[in-house]
């Protein structure tokens, strides 16, 4: 072994096995990089202090199963060496409940009637809020019962209370997830409502979400989550919601926010949110980014919108313009009026710095939507259209709009439709060539992706045997005269996907629709040599077996 005499005879500094470390804790495999670590902490005691720093940043455990054993020798740990604290920045906190066993519900009833029995008249329902269902559904409770009681009654035994976040005081990073879904399901976006992992949840939010330190919450998986404790969080930069049904945006009557007990501002006023992530969330009080005057970053999957304003907002102080603003994806949204109402205001650039915006058009009526947010941005270089229709007219799309109002700084354009039937009249490529005739000569494009699915293309035994003159257009566009028409065009990427089976043997289908050939007529400039200079790809696929 090396030991620290020998060390200091070494002839590179400890400065450069400090660079060398770092470059292992920089790639993919943290697991690898860890077990180097633990290998180079062997070698003397110098490399401890600079391992344990990236041995100990990111911490995983949990209430159940073996992350429970980690989190009780991670709480030895902590209280014996004070300084590891320090080292702690990410806190990952997994709900695997595989292995528990069951809760003793009737003692756990029985327990919350004999302890609250004369103190609910601070609840609505009085009479009801003892039932087995409603303690399931509602967690609040068991927020306010005694850990050990608590324990004793569900038929555990375990003296160790969930307090470890207290002796982790310098987190950055907080991850709570449902990992193994014992009652809820990730696949078809149901949030967990058993009163155990509601429990431990808002205990880890009561423990840890205050602290300054906090600058990104994750949640993900669970039912009856108070928002009015995550926006509490006084230096939240970065927010990530995943299948959770979102409750209690306004905190209880007698409770006081925690930012408020410390003597800060009220929370309309200090919202420093930079990055707002949300997939399948319901109840999601939109109006929130509208006191994010410092955000950066939006996307947002198949979110329902909840038309709940927090009562601590300050409705004067909500902003129109989004001067940071420069990531947006709008990806499924069941409800696009309130991102129309950020941009209402006529002649104010809601988004002014908006740079990448990708968007999903569930219906190409929603194309009005679409049109509204690229009005109120003006440096936009990436668009990405995602279209997935039902039986719409095409006609209503409007690439034009897209296209003019950032014609200057617009770099790439990425259009995905997925469209449910076949016209042989091509209306989308039609609109699409309009909208790119009226920039020619005075663009910057450089990338154009067009990735087409058509789910049916045979009805019965007749196959639909396409024309597409428009495409003869789309080739002349990019061939008469590129170099002046689109002088910074790099890459052109054509495929067309079709997803239908066919009832007739492959045999009976026309060559048309194999390979290449199938646009190589249509496209013939840009198969020939019309496409030189630029990266050029034209496929076609489909389901045919």
């Amino acid at each position: 072994m090396l030991t620290s005499h020998a060390l200091d005879e070494c002839l590179l500094p400890i400065e450069i096995f400090d660079l060398i470390i770092k470059e292992v804790v920089g790639g993919s495999n943290r697991q690898e990089a860890l077990s180097t670590l633990r290998t180079c902490s062997l070698v003397c005691k110098a490399f401890i202090d600079l391992c344990r720093p990236h041995i100990f940043s990111t911490v995983t455990y949990g209430p159940y199963g073996h992350l429970h054993e980690t989190r009780k020798n991670l709480g030895k740990l902590l209280t014996k060496q004070p300084k590891i604290r320090t080292y702690v920045k990410n806190v990952k906190y997994i709900m695997d409940i595989e292995d528990d066993p069951p809760i003793n519900e009737a003692a756990l009833v029985a327990n919350a009637k004999k302890r609250f029995g004369a103190k609910a008249d601070h609840r609505p329902a009085a009479p009801e809020v003892f039932s087995e269902e409603n303690l399931r559904a509602d967690s609040a409770y068991f927020a306010h019962l005694d850990y050990q009681e608590y324990i004793m009654t569900a038929g555990r035994v375990d003296a160790y209370r969930p307090t470890l976040a207290l002796l982790i005081t310098h987190a950055e990073s907080l991850s709570i997830h449902h990992s193994r879904c014992h009652t809820a399901d990730m696949a078809t976006g149901t949030a967990c409502t058993d009163k155990r992992c509601l429990f431990f949840l808002n205990t880890m939010l009561e423990e840890m979400s205050t602290q300054d330190t906090i600058r990104s919450i994750s949640i993900m998986g669970f039912a009856d989550l108070r928002m009015w404790m995550v926006m509490d969080s006084p230096n939240l930069q970065h927010l990530h919601l995943d299948t959770c049904l979102l409750d209690d945006w306004n905190c209880p009557p007698g409770v006081v926010l925690g930012r408020r007990e410390i003597g800060l501002p009220p929370l309309s006023s200090i919202i420093k949110l930079k990055t707002i992530t949300v997939r399948a969330v319901d109840n999601f009080a939109f109006s929130i980014i509208q006191y994010c005057k410092d955000l950066e970053s939006v996307s947002i999957f198949d979110l329902d919108f909840g038309s709940e304003v927090p009562s601590h907002l300050d409705k004067s102080k909500r902003i129109t313009s989004f001067p940071k603003l420069r990531n947006m994806r709008i990806d499924k949204p069941r409800n696009w009026v309130p991102f129309c109402s950020l941009s209402e205001s006529s002649g104010l650039t809601t988004f002014p710095a908006l740079t990448h915006l990708d968007v999903f058009l569930g219906e190409v009526r929603d194309s009005q939507h679409i049109n509204r947010l690229i009005s109120h941005s003006r440096i936009l270089e990436d668009l990405t259209v995602r279209i997935g229709v039902q039986n719409d007219n095409f006609k209503l799309l409007n690439p034009t709009a897209w296209l003019q109002t950032n014609q200057s700084t617009l770099k790439s354009l990425t259009l995905l439709p997925s469209i449910s039937v076949y016209d042989d009249e091509d209306p989308l490529i039609r609109v699409l060539c309009d909208g790119l005739s009226k920039i020619k000569g005075n663009n910057h494009l450089e990338t154009l992706v067009i990735n087409i699915t058509y789910h049916r293309y045979m009805v019965g035994l007749n196959i639909f045997v396409p024309k597409f003159e428009q495409w003869k257009r789309f080739d002349t566009l990019f061939t008469s005269n590129r170099v002046v028409d689109f002088p910074k065009l790099k890459n052109l990427s054509i495929s067309i996907h079709f997803t239908a089976g066919p009832i007739r043997p492959i045999r009976d289908i026309p060559n048309f629709w194999a390979g290449l050939e199938f646009l190589r007529g249509p496209l013939k400039r840009l198969h020939a040599d019309g496409s030189r200079g630029i990266n050029f790809s034209c496929k076609i696929t489909h389901a045919i077996r």
